[in-house]
């Protein structure tokens, strides 16, 4: 009787609705590679006109300690899915970041020490570095683009990889 009010939206069921639909089981590795194509670049697009100076700072950091990790012949697992978390936290959308957070979840496997290759590791280095060159350039179209190839590219050596694996089963 006093007029309309707006209340805050509960993102909860949004979000665990998102998350049960990109649950691994009875789902292979190309269905969920589909969906990190549909999000990320998006995800992406959106970060180039939402990140902060601070989140663009972050970023090169990661970079910069995954280069360090590859020189030391160490795991950047963990460094590669920080990058995806926080590059979703530079849109200020907490749903994407629940989503990638649960993909990176979802793809530790795939960051394991006996996965990642050194060649890999170097060729994500320098495909993060391009999506950050694109943010800093506040490129839009460009870090969508630098996001698609990188996603392709893992889809692309995981595939080689499991190509192998079969190859040398038989």
């Amino acid at each position: 009787g006093d007029g309309t009010y707006i209340c805050g939206s509960d993102l909860a069921p949004l979000t665990a609705a998102l998350l049960n639909a990109v649950d691994t089981e009875g789902k292979s590795f190309d269905h969920i590679m589909e969906f990190r194509l549909v999000i990320e670049p998006s995800i992406a697009r959106i970060a180039t006109a939402r990140h902060s100076a601070e989140q663009l700072h972050q970023l090169k950091i990661i970079v910069c300690d995954q280069q360090l990790k590859l020189l030391h012949g160490e795991n950047d697992g963990e460094l590669d899915a920080q990058f995806h978390t926080l590059l979703a936290a530079a849109t200020g959308n907490p749903v994407f970041v629940d989503i990638v957070s649960h993909l990176n979840e979802l793809f530790s496997h795939n960051r394991a020490d006996d996965v990642r290759l050194k060649r890999r590791m170097e060729e994500a280095i320098n495909e993060h570095l391009m999506i950050i060159d694109a943010l800093e350039r506040k490129d839009a179209d460009a870090c969508f683009d630098a996001m698609a190839r990188h996603l392709h590219a893992v889809a692309e050596k995981h595939f080689l990889a499991q190509s192998r694996e079969r190859g040398s089963a038989c």
